[in-house]
């Protein structure tokens, strides 16, 4: 089990990843969507890490800050879920501030935190 661990977090850690060159590929081909209930702004790009991934980001058009980025994706054999949801310090940027990991077939979920995120 460490070793899907391991494995889930390094997966986790390619989304949206420091690729500039992948990301600016699968923006171009991206979905932008509003609406639906809500005034976001939903950007959902198809094949980022691996072939028959998703990954949403989810913005807010006032401030233009991410909210959250939902993934789907696969590792070994079934379908994983990274969400991460991001907090603003007072004035300041936007931070990681809640990170869930889970897999349905392997009957696990990983929540990561981040408290008192200081500069």
């Amino acid at each position: 089990m460490r070793d899907y661990i391991e494995r889930l977090t390094a997966l986790a850690s390619r989304y949206p990843g420091p690729d500039q060159a992948r990301f600016q590929e699968a923006i171009s081909k991206a979905e932008v969507t509003t609406g639906g209930g809500s005034s976001q702004v939903r950007i959902r790009m198809h094949d980022y890490v691996k072939p028959g991934d998703s990954m949403t980001m989810i913005f807010d058009p006032a401030t233009k800050r991410p909210v959250k980025t939902e993934i789907n994706t696969f590792l070994d054999d079934g379908p994983v879920s990274i969400v991460i949801a991001f907090d603003q310090l007072r004035n300041g940027p936007n931070y990681p501030g809640k990170i869930v990991m889970s897999s349905i077939r392997r009957q696990l979920e990983i929540r990561v935190f981040t408290y008192e995120y200081r500069l």
